[in-house]
């Protein structure tokens, strides 16, 4: 009964996959695009580099990241991530939306890559399993990615281009030339965490037995592809300011994060294999169940037939686990490479297992699947819809409805600071212009064309009215406030 059931079920997934993948893909999109526009930049990383487009764009300089009007070295990365987001800002105007929106269409790109090499290859039921368990990846979801200006969703997606690519360098030699154009791509994106594409790409060569069955002139032309673009660019980069911004990504950005824990992130050896654990943990569980029940069916004859879809996932798998465990930097985005992987490995092992027509394994199998869906995706939504505007950057939204106050100085009191997250906020809404110095220096100013920023409290509002002040916009934290 049970194996008809499955049998039908099969059957009308074929016949209507393309509306469940459209459901998938509304879905996601949900996910990403859900009340992204609010003012709620994060510090460091998404504040630093929409700092640095936003500069880009006012020096007219696509090459030389910029932050307070100076060239930034302490972001080293390549320009592609600072591109797109430019590209934000042109399209949808310098606010959230316009910082994060590739962001989230390099997830949405992702997914449909991963649905269509599923389908293509092991068929309609494990092309939806796989985008599922993709779409309802809290972390890459919710932190440092899909949602946020940071460049690690451009960067995730061209390292799962490269991979899938180099799953079907088999089938056309283009392929594999297109895994070395993606690597360039996700160097171009996010440096020097690109080099585990080429490390996979290499023992997949070699322990793959491609060794000796590539030519010259394909290795020749793979070079090529991973080698010009980046090329181009540090040409670019080195006509600004010679080797000084390459030596800072070599001992900096290379060696000390490989070496040392620096900036405070110092965490146990087993970091990333608790952090998969422990925030995919339904789909983690899932893979490693299906996992061992493939592997006890796996014989020599089936390895040998699927030896090209095998040798890939499994360095694809290692190879990031080992490099960022092994780093003395840890940080939990740094593994987000291994998320599409398991998302491939939970759709092919899960389908093979419910194709076998065994009826409790299957009800137990489809069960597990609703639960990893609905408890991931549950999770995702309730952290979406209850997300807030940060008071200090939701007074400089609303202060830019102000044409008269639009591109004024603004200062900081109260030993307030100019973290990033706030500075960028000053930039993008009403393009204030951020100056150092507090009250003292705003006190000097000789003219009424500058801002101060104030604490919204007791002692303030008296100090306001004292000094006849006028208060340009106000919430529960703060007041904006400038002279008559």
């Amino acid at each position: 009964m049970i194996s008809r059931v499955t049998e039908k079920s099969l059957i009308f997934i074929e016949k209507y996959f393309y509306l469940f993948a459209l459901i998938e893909l509304l879905i996601l999109l949900f996910n990403l695009y859900y009340n992204l526009n609010i003012p709620n930049l994060k510090n460091w990383d998404e504040s630093r580099h929409g700092s640095n487009a936003f500069e880009m764009l006012k020096q007219h300089n696509l090459i030389v990241n910029y932050y307070r009007g100076m060239p930034d070295y302490w972001n080293l990365k390549p320009s592609l991530a600072n591109w797109l987001i430019m590209m934000g800002y042109q399209l949808f105007g310098y606010n959230a939306l316009g910082l994060r929106f590739f962001s989230g269409l390099c997830m949405v790109i992702i997914e449909i890559a991963l649905i269509l090499f599923m389908k293509n290859r092991y068929g309609s039921l494990a092309a939806l399993i796989t985008g599922a368990a993709f779409l309802s990846c809290a972390p890459i979801i919710l932190n440092h990615c899909g949602r946020t200006g940071d460049p690690d969703a451009v960067f995730l997606l061209f390292f799962t281009l490269s991979m899938l690519s180099l799953m079907k360098m088999d089938q056309k030699m283009i392929y594999f030339y297109l895994s070395g154009l993606f690597f360039a791509f996700a160097f171009l994106a996010k440096s020097w965490h690109a080099m585990s594409i080429v490390i996979i790409i290499g023992l997949v060569i070699l322990c793959g037995g491609k060794l000796r069955k590539i030519n010259i002139r394909q290795y020749g032309l793979f070079f090529l592809c991973a080698v010009l673009p980046v090329l181009l660019w540090a040409l670019a980069r080195y006509f600004y300011d010679g080797m000084t911004f390459f030596k800072a990504m070599i001992q900096y950005d290379l060696l000390k994060r490989s070496t040392l824990a620096i900036e405070h992130h110092r965490e146990p050896r087993w970091f990333y294999f608790h952090f998969i654990l422990t925030h995919y943990t339904y789909w983690f569980l899932l893979v490693f169940g299906t996992l061992t029940a493939c592997l006890t069916l796996l014989n020599r004859e089936r390895f040998r037939r699927h030896k090209s879809a095998i040798i890939p996932i499994f360095f694809w798998l290692i190879i990031p686990f080992i490099i960022y465990t092994l780093s003395k930097t840890k940080i939990f985005w740094y593994i987000y490479p291994i998320f599409p992987v398991l998302a491939i490995c939970a759709g092919l092992f899960t389908a093979r297992l419910i194709r076998m027509k065994k009826t409790g394994l299957t009800v137990f199998l489809i069960a597990f699947l609703a639960l990893s869906f609905y408890g991931s995706e549950k999770y995702i939504v309730h952290s979406i819809t209850r997300q807030r505007p940060a008071d200090i950057q939701l007074i400089f939204q609303n202060a830019e409805r102000d044409a008269h106050v639009k591109q004024m100085n603004v200062y900081l009191g109260d030993r307030l600071t100019w973290q990033q997250s706030t500075y960028l906020s000053a930039l993008l809404y009403g393009q204030f212009k951020p100056q150092d110095g507090g009250l003292s220096a705003f006190a000097r100013a000789h003219d009424n064309k500058s801002l101060l920023l104030l604490s919204n409290n007791v002692e303030n509002k008296r100090m306001i009215a004292s000094k006849h002040y006028q208060i340009v916009m106000s919430n529960t934290g703060y007041y904006l406030i400038k002279k008559k």
